[in-house]
């Protein structure tokens, strides 16, 4: 293999990885462009939480019976074992099966499986963030902040979404790998502070576990001698 071989199986390896890592880049971005207008929260977030719970509960109405479990990740030639294309292609084909889904189970909801109860939690948690920031916001920032509200949620549901997804595809990619990720992200979080991983989300403002990006404070030195 010469230089321009390796050089073509890396971009297209970068090109990939870009390419599954988009929806997520766009998510964070709109969540870093609504900053100014609905505030820093961190990772509580109320929109984001609410968000997530809809997108959560979207992924566990349209993911296929039996196939979370262990055998069934795993398995070359299951249902996870998908190409980049074949993975973006299943992604969009149940998001665009969530919505439906979950209203077709309302009608058939019962007192085990209420999913009624969960969207109501999170429609309140929304809800309640929306009217707390209609009230503290003037009229001339009304309409921006509900314009980044609605778009900070709607991008977290399907971000939340679509982040279920690729965990389970990267388990089924990674296979044995990601028992050494696991204990490098293990070591990294024993040994460094903060540990990479919150370094890396800390630009974000919203998924950073540790690490936040702060103003520095300047420290006021009192004079000697008075």
């Amino acid at each position: 293999m010469d230089v321009i071989d390796l050089l073509g199986n890396v971009g297209r390896v970068l090109l990939s990885g870009l390419i599954v890592a988009l929806p997520l880049v766009v998510w964070q971005w709109v969540v870093l462009s609504a900053r100014h207008w609905r505030g820093t929260f961190g990772l509580l977030d109320p929109t984001l939480i609410a968000g997530a719970m809809i997108g959560f509960a979207a992924l566990a109405v349209v993911i296929p019976v039996g196939s979370l479990r262990f055998e069934a990740v795993v398995a070359p030639g299951g249902v996870w074992d998908l190409s980049v294309v074949g993975f973006l292609h299943r992604a969009f084909a149940m998001a665009s099966r969530g919505l439906p889904a979950m209203a077709e189970l309302l009608h058939y909801d019962d007192a085990e499986r209420d999913l009624r109860v969960w969207l109501s939690l999170a429609c309140s948690i929304w809800l309640l963030r929306l009217a707390a920031g209609l009230i503290s916001v003037s009229v001339a920032r009304a309409g921006p902040f509900l314009l980044c509200e609605i778009a900070t949620f709607a991008l977290s549901a399907y971000g939340s979404f679509y982040a279920g997804l690729l965990l389970i595809w990267l388990f089924n990619q990674l296979n044995v790998w990601w028992l050494l990720l696991l204990l490098a992200l293990l070591q990294d979080f024993r040994n460094n502070d903060p540990p990479w991983l919150a370094r890396l989300t800390a630009a974000t403002g919203s998924f950073a576990l540790y690490a936040q990006a702060r103003a520095p404070v300047e420290r006021k030195h009192k004079a000697h001698g008075h």
